[in-house]
């Protein structure tokens, strides 16, 4: 298999160590990424992947429908419920928090898909 099909056939995928093992996570089914303490939690919709990574570096391989909302959140936009003062809400009632940095830049993100 030639680099370019691999690499196609991987587009909506990230890869993760999680307990030595090499996993292939699907993008899509993403709800949001969380720093806790070293560690990343990566929160799906049927499963929780506890990783040592950096926010910054998962940043950088995900598509651009994931947001950075706060210091220590990513939240992936086909998720999103509302969006208040403080805080996101997501389509399962989660509250995720927003940063007064990052609050103008998510919506002007989602006004520019609506």
């Amino acid at each position: 298999m030639g680099t370019t099909q691999k690499n196609t056939i991987l587009k909506d995928f990230i890869e993760i160590i999680c307990n030595r093992e090499k996993i292939y996570l699907n993008t899509n089914c993403i709800v949001y990424i969380e720093r806790v303490n070293r560690k990343v939690q990566i929160v799906c919709e049927n499963e929780r992947y506890l990783i040592y990574d950096s926010l910054n570096n998962i940043e950088e391989k995900l598509p651009s429908d994931f947001i950075r909302c706060h210091i220590g959140y990513i939240v992936n936009s086909r998720f999103i419920n509302s969006i208040g003062n403080k805080s996101i809400k997501i389509y399962n009632g989660e509250e995720i928090s927003l940063g007064r940095a990052y609050k103008s830049k998510i919506s002007a993100m989602l006004n520019q898909e609506g």
